[in-house]
């Protein structure tokens, strides 16, 4: 899979498809999970609406995963309405737009892993399966705000990318702090190296988590390389 261009910092619909992949494999054949998904993506169109949850639960699904569920919130009140609603409607669209960032083919296997072997191609509509709509939580405003938010199940995993960056230093390391709190013991922090977010990384090293891997993957570009940097509660 190619990855053409970014756009902007906005998430699109698979955007992180090699940390989603990164995450299916991590949580292979694991019994149960509880993951939290903090800045579910989104933003303005010709952005996709908000996708992360949706993918995160496709890939546990995948990973065999038996009991496992998904909690999603997001700061942007609009991006928290577009997933509440495509959850309630069991579809999500994928704006044309984003066909240029990712090659065809490769979103819609992307979207196939997710929504099975009938999913349609990427440009309109796709069926978000009850197996994984069913296992999906979004934290409604108020507590979809990042800093009073906390599932009903600490997580075993936390994934947050490039959201961090949105913040000044001091929110940085309140928001490390506050996830620090919430992962579960032995849980993971699934981030990236966003230069933007380089308070809130090390606020994690100090908060009692170890980065305990750094995984190389293809970034944004054909020039650049990302890393997912993983952070583990001792």
């Amino acid at each position: 899979m190619v990855l053409r261009k970014q756009c902007g910092t906005h998430t699109f619909f698979g955007r992180n498809v090699y940390a989603m992949r990164w995450i299916r494999e991590k949580f292979r054949g694991r019994e149960n999970a509880v993951a939290w998904v903090v800045g579910i993506g989104g933003g303005k169109r010709p952005v996709n609406t908000p996708t992360e949850h949706i993918e995160v639960a496709g890939m546990l699904r995948q990973a065999g995963v038996k009991d496992f569920h998904v909690f999603g919130c997001d700061i942007n009140r609009k991006n928290m309405q577009a997933a509440i609603t495509n959850l309630k409607e069991g579809r999500i669209e994928l704006a044309q737009p984003d066909l240029g960032v990712i090659e065809r083919s490769a979103l819609s296997r992307h979207a196939q892993e997710i929504s099975g072997p009938k999913a349609r191609k990427p440009n309109g509509w796709f069926k978000i399966p009850e197996a994984i709509r069913s296992r999906i939580t979004l934290l409604k405003p108020p507590q979809g705000n990042f800093f009073n938010s906390m599932p009903a199940k600490r997580p075993d995993l936390i994934m947050i990318f490039n959201t961090a960056g949105y913040y000044d230093k001091k929110r940085q390391e309140k928001l490390a702090k506050h996830l620090a709190e919430a992962l579960a013991p032995g849980g993971i922090i699934v981030s990236n190296n966003n230069p933007t977010q380089i308070a809130f990384v090390y606020a994690l090293n100090t908060a009692g988590l170890e980065m305990t891997s750094v995984a190389m993957v293809p970034g944004p570009s054909y020039e650049n390389v990302d890393r997912i940097l993983v952070f583990t509660k001792k």
